[in-house]
């Protein structure tokens, strides 16, 4: 069980609505109800009736929702003893590359607020996934979230023992590259692509971070980019009218599936992680920081 669950079962309990929650929650009505349906599973009890008109709490539910309550009053008291122990813990610097930052800054820490209106979330964004690190390795920043590579992840391992040794570095998750292709494109009949097969087309990128990551993996293969924008509309366009090949990180593609003329195909080989990072020796490291990696990885698997 995670704590987050916890708050998404109250939220439930309140509106006895999977939709509502789903909506004050800002994530989907199908993560909500995976979310409540794993708890369930736990525990071995069955928290609320469904039906058409929602849903209602059983007898262990309302049993379960008194526990909830005094077991977050107590995770609060902890908090509290944390931000008491080190004022510092009161403001959470974060560094994020760009892939991050476009999917942490909004519906995230929007919900992080609600659960601690009293924490100051200062956000600063590097190029890619080294200039984040190294920021958190000099003190600059107090948590980190990536998406790096396969090859990165190996020699971030590597050095760690050694260089990063003041760090703690977490996967959170990990996923697979998508090539994001017209429906007139050879490429959206197949139900897997090699990146071979999708460099021999004209590329669209919506952030440089991606590109250079790519160079890296692949510096054998040739790139030939037909557009380079931070417009989404622009790529997504191009992308349509069969111009290029766009690039989705899986870890967003639910949100690109609704797009019509657009097909996601996955490439073999193009491991993804998502990493997190803080330091373990410079700072002290609140219950608040943790819950954030938690919550972090939590909307990666039901978003």
């Amino acid at each position: 069980m995670r704590i987050e669950q916890l708050y998404f079962f109250q939220e439930v309990a309140a509106t006895r609505s999977i939709t509502l929650a789903a909506k004050h929650l800002s994530i989907t009505q199908q993560g909500l109800s995976d979310s409540i349906s794993k708890l369930e599973a736990e525990f071995d009890v069955t928290l609320f009736v469904r039906s058409k008109q929602g849903v209602t709490l059983t007898s262990e539910g309302k049993k379960f929702l008194e526990i909830s309550y005094r077991l977050l009053d107590n995770y609060n008291d902890l908090l509290h003893i944390s931000a008491q122990h080190n004022a510092d813990s009161q403001i959470l610097r974060i560094v994020t590359d760009p892939y991050m930052t476009e999917f942490h800054f909004n519906r995230l820490v929007g919900l992080y607020h609600q659960y601690f209106p009293g924490y100051q979330l200062k956000f600063s964004e590097e190029e890619s996934s080294l200039p984040v690190i190294e920021k958190i390795h000099r003190n600059e920043a107090d948590i980190a979230f990536t998406i790096s590579n396969a090859p990165f992840f190996a020699e971030i391992t590597e050095n760690h023992a050694n260089y990063y040794d003041n760090l703690v570095i977490r996967e959170l998750h990990h996923q697979r590259l998508y090539a994001m292709v017209s429906t007139q494109s050879p490429l959206a009949e197949l139900p897997v692509v090699d990146m071979r097969s999708v460099l021999s087309y004209p590329l669209a990128f919506k952030n440089m971070h991606l590109y250079h990551s790519l160079k890296k993996s692949f510096p054998n293969l040739p790139f030939n980019v037909f557009l380079q924008t931070s417009n989404n509309q622009a790529l997504l366009q191009a992308v349509q009218k069969h111009q290029a090949v766009g690039f989705v990180c899986g870890f967003f593609k639910r949100s690109c599936q609704k797009i019509t003329d657009i097909v996601l195909v996955p490439i073999e080989g193009s491991d993804l992680r998502l990493l997190t990072v803080i330091s373990n020796r410079l700072q002290y490291l609140s219950h608040v920081k943790w819950f954030l990696m938690d919550l972090t990885q939590f909307f990666l698997e039901v978003a």
